[in-house]
């Protein structure tokens, strides 16, 4: 796959999220933001500590499984809120 054909599958993508989670005058729909919280919550988006073992040491998987749930989270966030102006001007050239 181009650049610019995985530019414009990105911009397709950004598209769909910004139509399911916000209205025509980019505000979240009232469900949209339940389902962002929801997320945030689930992900473990704005951890208050770090996980832990019974000896009080750092656990390295949980640590690592976390980080891998806040980056689904993240991507929700940056679909919604990236700037396809950008995506749009990569389609415009011709790079292969």
């Amino acid at each position: 796959m181009s650049r610019k054909e995985q530019a414009q599958r990105q911009i397709d993508l950004a598209t769909a999220y910004r139509r399911l989670f916000l209205d025509d005058q980019g505000n979240i729909r009232k469900e949209a933001d339940a389902v962002l919280r929801d997320l945030e919550h689930v992900t473990g988006w704005m951890p208050k500590s770090l996980p832990t073992i019974k000896d009080g040491s750092i656990d390295p998987l949980r640590l690592a499984a976390d980080a891998e749930k806040r980056m689904v989270f993240a991507h929700v966030k940056k679909q919604l809120f990236s700037d396809i102006t950008q995506l749009k001007r990569a389609t415009e050239i011709t790079i292969d």
